[in-house]
């Protein structure tokens, strides 16, 4: 089921359980329909109460590739999680964002990682 939400975007809600232990014993999920990005989580603990809160808080379009072959991804720049019961909150925001880079399977390894090629540091 689809709804439209206040900034006019329909999205579609999802309830969820963790399959093993975790600090929170339900999540509901609002997926936007254009993007099927998740734009708002709330997570509930033991007591069934509401104790944090995700939001996407600014999406954009990324182009990536060049010429004919390029794509444009719908990303998260800005998302926000806040614990509802103190208060206290994380804003995250992700600047520059790149896709296509030419990064390869052995970039992920556990040494690459640890110690990435300084031109990555630029």
């Amino acid at each position: 089921m689809f709804r439209i939400t206040r900034n006019r975007t329909a999205t579609a809600n999802s309830t969820s359980t963790p399959r093993t232990a975790a600090e929170y014993t339900r999540r509901i999920s609002w997926i936007e329909k254009k993007t099927f990005l998740p734009v708002r989580e709330e997570y509930f603990d033991a007591q069934e109460q509401l104790f944090r809160v995700f939001t996407a808080d600014q999406i954009e379009i990324i182009t990536a590739g060049e010429g004919g072959n390029k794509t444009d991804w719908p990303t998260v720049t800005k998302r926000t999680m806040q614990n509802v019961k103190t208060g206290h909150r994380t804003e995250v925001v992700f600047y520059p964002v790149a896709y296509d880079l030419g990064l390869q399977d052995e970039d992920f390894s556990e040494r690459r990682m640890r110690r990435p090629p300084r031109e990555w540091l630029d």
